[in-house]
């Protein structure tokens, strides 16, 4: 007879213990890239012809098999329409370190205050879209009279200008002054995506674009840049300008907005003595 000497029933095999639950991944720019592509609607071909950047590129990004740039996340930014917040975010995802904003910029009282110092000559101030932020009592004084739509919030002195119900009849030459604006525009877009000039572009070019006279200034990128005399038929009676763009430097930190100021000087005495009378 078999004699059963164990101590009771058979323990259960040993199971290995569970392991660790991995930590989760942080998002990375390609994950945050395609989440906010997919929020816009947007395809990689769509995004791209947006940007400038291929849809290869674009593929690689979100599939992490490629890295992302400063300025290519600076593009990408721009081309999404994304919030300041979703930019750093997109930024810190792709390695860099995001400064804080040292300071405010300037309000509109400051600005207001840059152009006026300037009178009687005609001065505004402009951000990177052209939308009008600042101007003085000349510039408003050619602006009165032209069509509410072009004189809606947010004023953008592009299409102001080039527009066939705009400033564009009271410019002589104006087939040199729309190409060499637009030749600006195009240096600007070249360096930095921005959807809504590149659209206003479009816009204004539909009404016939002309190539930039050999003999014009090669256009510096950004909203400064080169223009050639301006020509005016006004209440006044011709005036002849010349403009100097100059870049404001604001505390506003990294990727923060680009403001331009630009100043019409007259061009002989004759213009001068027009604009030095009273409004």
């Amino acid at each position: 007879m078999r004699v059963d000497r164990s101590d009771g029933p058979a323990a259960p095999p040993t199971l290995p213990a569970p392991r660790p639950a991995a930590a989760e991944r942080p998002p990375g720019v390609g994950d945050l890239l395609r989440e906010w592509r997919r929020r816009r609607g947007l395809s990689q071909l769509a995004l791209s012809e947006r940007t400038g950047i291929s849809t290869r590129h674009l593929s690689y990004v979100e599939n992490g098999r490629a890295g992302a740039s400063r300025d290519l996340v600076r593009r990408l930014a721009d081309g999404l329409d994304l919030p300041d917040a979703a930019h750093d975010a997109l930024l810190v995802a792709a390695g860099f370190v995001v400064h804080p904003d040292p300071g405010p910029a300037p309000d509109r009282r400051e600005l207001q205050a840059v152009v006026d110092a300037h009178l009687p000559v005609p001065a505004l101030v402009f951000d990177e879209d052209w939308n009008l932020v600042a101007a003085n009592a000349p510039v408003r004084e050619l602006l009165e009279g032209l069509p509410e739509r072009l004189r809606r919030e947010p004023v953008n002195m592009l299409r102001l200008t080039l527009d066939p119900d705009g400033l564009a009849p009271s410019i002589e030459d104006l087939p040199r002054v729309r190409a060499a604006l637009l030749a600006r525009v195009d240096a600007q877009l070249r360096q930095r995506a921005r959807p809504v000039l590149a659209a206003v572009r479009a816009e204004v070019g539909a009404t016939g674009v002309d190539a930039p006279p050999a003999s014009a200034p090669e256009p510096a990128a950004g909203p400064g840049g080169v223009l050639i005399p301006l020509v005016l038929q006004t209440p006044r009676g011709v005036v002849r300008l010349v403009s100097t763009t100059t870049l404001l430097a604001l505390p506003s930190g990294a990727g923060g907005p680009v403001l331009a100021l630009e100043t019409f000087s007259p061009a002989d005495a004759a213009s001068a003595a027009l604009l030095a009378e009273p409004g």
